[in-house]
């Protein structure tokens, strides 16, 4: 039932074997108008090139059939988004509330179903010489379901009949989802309280099957004498397959990716946020797919790992199936086809702030801490926990002893540990935030002490919040660290979703830091403040022939400001800073960081027009600096608030609404187009405010032409010769990209008004 032989009638085509490479699910509910069954999903699309889907409402049924189209304009629009459920029978059209799919679910009423199954058809061609070519084309069909793939009642009932055997031996995992951790909120919301929940009937069944048989075959081989060591490790490394792999790629949160052409992993957005629709792999598949697939990847990262820990990999036979790869040839005498190539690593587990090394030993420390709230990662390891306690526990039963993963002792900045104590989420956060930075003390310490006085740490870390750079670097350096550098790196594919959109996660922050030679020596926060502008100030002009994006430039030049505050730690400010009440006269990282950012807006002002270095205007200052930071993105809100500040600006004003959109933690700026159009801009007002002046007249430029702004700007008066109007101009049209809606008619407005076109980014060295 995996493949079926199509006839294609093309001359120079042998034969094509079809199989199946994932089918597509969609949560369903009733509509609470109607009472008809309504398929859940925010689009149809099945690809990039337009594949999708088509609804057929069959009104007297209650149900849709669905039909496979090849463009987008003939898909059906989503049936929900933001939550509201759209019913999409013509006799009805009404809307559900945004709470009303949660509360379907929660009560047991949301369903699944079957939306389309994905093919791979491998087509074998005949040669020149008439032979049949030895590996086929791979080319992917979509299919609508049939009657007879449709087999979810039939699934249920069999796994009805194992429940007994399956609870009583404990093959699925039946652990509570913990109702108040910091990512599973979203599962209780939607009915999910135990981790089982998060399968469907088929994925249950199938995934109980693995389990069951994993545990047989172990079995087995403790029978049969042969639970060796390392036949053990062999069995390890199956758990991962099915774990790591194939379960991590098939339940009810994996999403199929158009662009890709492939199964989603569980975690794409860090989090258990609900997916309306989801994908699901075959398990059992005879062409590396699946199980097959699970157990390839884990051998291909089987053999890396041992050539890093200086050995060479045994290769697998070309012509061997999967199920014979070198990691489940566990009898065949390692020992004496493995050769030495090198000395071996040594790969040891223990908490960080514990090591099991000597004193002044390590010549180099680099790690990746947790970066304080961004993942919670015990809360996201008990989906895979719960299933290695049945495989991985099986074999070693130490492993997984506990019940879910430790909540406590992670590194992490974790509010939901501290809800009960705390009566406002504030608390919660600061009582977080104070336990991440005890643990991240002693685990600085503990490298303090193993490392060598001339070693070398090397740190990541990236964050938007002022709190969590404070904590990290606060402990580094209280640990008898001094940052010397810090560099950008880029470590996000530009359509990532974390990034996408986004002007601050491209880049990941390596710090650079070395044990302190000597004691810090604080001094008035004048002088160190002094000291840091013009410490950056050198750096810039060392580090511009990188070509950084100007994010990035504010990123990097946090390393001389860091190395300064490290070296004259403890200093404080002369006067009491109303900010933080709590310790008003400390200096922190982030004040550093602050002096740095201001020195860099400095520069990047100067390069995008020296007559905008002559504009005061904290308005025009924030913009045009958060244009030429986010390239027009949208911005974490923190780091538009720290851009605001080296701006002067109030990015909580009544007058920021008129140039910011805020929603949620991302600020976006709004266009001269979108000001008109809201009438945050009005030609029909007496305008004073620079960038109100230039972005009326870009905005009269994009509705009629730079003839009707030239004759606005004359009726008002505005001298178009003066740098205050000239410089903040030039320094907008730098700022953008070009793909920007008031590039092309501010380049349209400037050479009208000056008889040449404004200098390109590149002519400025951006």
């Amino acid at each position: 039932n995996f493949f079926e032989t199509l006839k294609i009638k093309k001359s120079r085509i042998a034969r094509a074997q079809r199989y199946v490479w994932a089918s597509l699910w969609a949560r369903a509910i009733r509509c609470p108008s109607c009472g008809r069954s309504i398929p859940l999903s925010p689009n149809w699309r099945l690809s990039s090139s337009g594949d999708g889907i088509r609804l057929i409402p069959d009104e007297g049924a209650g149900t849709c059939e669905f039909e496979i189209v090849t463009k987008a304009s003939e898909q059906s629009p989503g049936t929900i988004k933001g939550g509201v459920v759209v019913c999409p029978y013509p006799s009805c059209g009404d809307s559900a509330p945004r709470d009303y799919p949660a509360k379907e679910a929660s009560a047991g009423r949301m369903g699944h179903v079957l939306y389309c199954i994905i093919y791979r058809n491998q087509i074998y061609a005949y040669t020149k010489a008439g032979k049949i070519t030895k590996r086929p084309k791979t080319i992917r069909t979509f299919a609508a379901p049939r009657p007879e793939d449709i087999d979810m009642a039939e699934v249920q009932a069999r796994l009805a009949d194992l429940k007994p055997k399956w609870d009583a031996e404990d093959i699925l995992p039946s652990e509570e989802v913990p109702p108040n951790g910091n990512k599973t909120s979203d599962l209780h919301r939607y009915g999910m309280t135990s981790w089982v929940d998060m399968f469907n009937p088929r994925q249950q069944l199938a995934h109980g099957y693995c389990v069951q048989a994993f545990q047989e075959l172990v079995d087995a081989d403790e029978a049969a004498g042969k639970l060796s060591e390392i036949r053990r490790a062999a069995w390890l490394y199956v758990a991962l397959a099915l774990d790591g792999k194939l379960i991590n790629r098939n339940n009810l949160l994996c999403m199929w990716d158009g662009g890709t052409n492939r199964v989603a992993h569980t975690f794409a957005t860090h989090d258990f946020g609900m997916k309306w629709s989801y994908s699901e792999m075959p398990v059992i598949e005879p062409t590396g797919y699946g199980l097959s697939w699970g157990l390839d990847s884990v051998a291909k990262c089987v053999n890396e790992l041992i050539e890093m820990s200086g050995h060479s990999a045994p290769r697998a036979n070309k012509s061997a199936r999967s199920d014979a790869l070198p990691l489940m040839d566990a009898d065949a005498g390692a020992e004496g086809k493995i050769s030495r190539t090198d000395s071996p690593s040594v790969v040891t587990v223990s908490p960080a702030q514990d090591l099991d090394m000597p004193t002044s030993s390590v010549d180099a420390i680099v790690f990746d801490p947790p970066y304080h709230d961004n993942v919670s990662y015990a809360d996201l390891s008990d989906f895979f926990y719960v299933w290695l306690k049945r495989t991985a526990g099986y074999v070693y039963p130490d492993l997984c002893r506990a019940y879910l993963s430790d909540k406590v002792n992670e590194a992490i900045a974790n509010p939901a540990r501290f809800r009960d104590s705390a009566t406002k989420a504030q608390t919660a956060r600061n009582l977080a935030t104070a336990d991440y930075y005890r643990k991240m003390s002693g685990i600085f310490a503990e490298c303090r002490r193993v490392i060598k006085d001339d070693g070398v740490m090397t740190v990541m870390f990236t964050h938007k919040s002022a709190d969590a750079w404070d904590a990290l670097i606060t402990a580094l350096i209280e640990s008898d660290f001094r940052i010397t550098r810090t560099w950008p790196v880029k470590t996000e594919a530009e359509a990532s979703l974390h990034i996408r959109g986004n002007a601050a996660a491209r880049s990941t922050i390596l710090l650079a830091c070395r044990p302190m030679s000597r004691n810090p020596a604080p001094k008035a926060w004048h002088e160190v403040e002094s000291i840091i502008e013009r410490e950056v100030s050198e750096d810039i002009e060392r580090i511009g022939a990188f070509g950084l994006k100007p994010v990035d430039m504010y990123l990097a030049a946090f390393g001389p400001a860091l190395r300064v505050i490290s070296e004259h730690w403890g200093t404080e400010r002369e006067a009491a800073n109303p900010e933080r009440p709590e310790d008003e006269f400390s200096v922190t990282p982030t004040d550093a960081m602050q002096v740095a950012r201001r020195e860099v807006s400095r520069h990047r002002v100067a390069r995008l027009s020296r007559r905008f270095t002559r504009v005061s205007d904290p308005t025009a200052r924030f913009y045009i600096l958060a244009a030429d930071a986010s390239a027009g993105d949208t911005m974490d809100y923190d780091e538009a608030l720290l851009l605001a500040r080296a701006a002067g600006y109030d990015i909580n004003s009544l007058e920021a609404k008129s140039v910011t959109v805020k929603s949620g933690s991302k600020i976006t700026l709004k266009t001269a187009q979108d000001r008109l159009a809201e009438d945050d801009i009005n030609p029909n007002r007496i305008t004073t405010a620079p960038l109100d002046q230039v972005h009326v007249a870009i905005a009269l430029t994009a509705r009629q032409d730079s003839a009707a702004a030239r004759n606005w700007l004359t009726a008002q008066g505005i001298d178009v010769n003066d740098d205050i109007f000239k410089g903040t101009l030039e320094a907008l049209h730098a700022a953008q990209k070009p793909g920007n809606p008031d590039n092309a008619p501010a380049r349209s407005l400037y050479t009208l008004l000056y008889s040449e076109e404004p200098p390109r980014q590149e002519a400025l060295g951006l």
